[in-house]
């Protein structure tokens, strides 16, 4: 559902390079707490800010993935495998022959929002230190 990609497309030339891609190696890392950010903000808000948690399967549902790309990037997926996550999140007809209609909740899109301005300075940080120094 929320998607945060970061990928290195251009190649650097630096005098420094051994010594950025030393520190690149750690981008897996920050990752990990990106993702575990926007999972904690999500299941936070399946608590009863904007849905009531019942089985708790929805909460339950949500995880992060870091993939490998071909292209020496990594892409942070953040997901359900609850057929009914984006239904609840964005509305929308649902039900038998698509008759009854829910107001979207944005329990996961807030969380993003949210959590949208630490990403970007968790990132900024980072990407600050590789080539620094």
């Amino acid at each position: 559902m929320s998607e945060i990609s970061f990928t290195t497309d251009r190649p650097i030339r630096s005098r420094k390079l051994p010594a950025a891609l030393r520190r690149l190696e750690k981008l897996p890392q920050t990752l990990d707490r990106v993702g575990i950010g926007v999972v904690k903000e999500i299941r936070r808000n399946c608590n009863g800010r904007y849905l009531k948690r019942r089985t708790g399967r929805l909460h339950d549902s949500w995880e992060y993935v870091l993939r490998t790309m071909s292209n020496a990037g990594w892409r942070l997926v953040v997901q359900s495998d609850v057929e009914y996550a984006r239904i609840h999140d964005l509305g929308g007809l649902t039900g038998k022959g698509h008759r009854s209609k829910m107001r979207k909740r944005l329990y996961a899109t807030r969380a993003w929002l949210k959590q949208r301005t630490r990403i970007k300075t968790i990132m900024r940080d980072y990407l600050s230190r590789i080539f620094r120094g």
